[in-house]
């Protein structure tokens, strides 16, 4: 099967969005807190974090803010070392 361009980008804004989501779980703040912080209505924010409607590098930034993490951290995720690192190669 085919991966499409949508497809992809659907999926990477759905890895966005649960991301913003743990992290708005482990720092008790509410989903409607957030939609209040970056303009939008509850439903909107919801769709947002199903990526089905797109975030804005704005509204990016300001969860990243309210959240205090990094934006990269929310766009690609926590860099983590691998327990068992492969040897470079010469």
């Amino acid at each position: 099967m085919t991966t499409t361009t949508n497809e992809r980008d659907l999926a990477v804004a759905r890895d966005v969005g649960t991301r913003i989501h743990l992290a708005l779980w482990e720092r008790r703040i509410t989903k409607a807190h957030m939609a209040e912080q970056i303009g939008v209505s509850g439903s909107t924010f919801s769709k947002k974090l199903r990526g089905t409607v797109p975030l804005t590098v704005d509204e990016l930034m300001t969860i990243a803010r309210v959240l205090d993490v990094d934006a990269g951290d929310l766009l690609m995720g926590r860099a983590r070392r691998d327990s068992n690192p492969k040897p470079s190669d010469p």
